[in-house]
């Protein structure tokens, strides 16, 4: 897999309170970052993709964030993230 980035960063969804977020994901032993910038910190994460990650890092990050959202009860089709993903190594 290849990526030209090694960092993304990602803006939580309208409701979603980054702390509770964050600490959802750890739960599933991923680690992402919160934001920087002191001004918008808590409106969005950060996901490092640099070195040597393959297509499982990626499905379990994907994962983990959607346990996330539902743990804040965030509406969502559940499981379509790693719908897409698995589509997308396909093609």
């Amino acid at each position: 897999m290849r990526t030209d980035s090694t960092l993304s960063a990602v803006f939580y969804p309208q409701g979603i309170e980054a702390a509770d977020f964050l600490k959802n994901i750890n739960e599933k032993n991923v680690i992402l970052a919160g934001g920087l910038h002191p001004e918008i910190k808590h409106l969005y994460f950060r996901v490092g993709h640099m070195g040597s990650v393959n297509s499982n890092d990626l499905m379990s990050c994907l994962s983990a964030i959607e346990y996330a959202l539902q743990e804040q009860h965030y509406q969502f089709t559940w499981g379509h993230s790693l719908a897409v993903f698995q589509e997308a190594l396909r093609s």
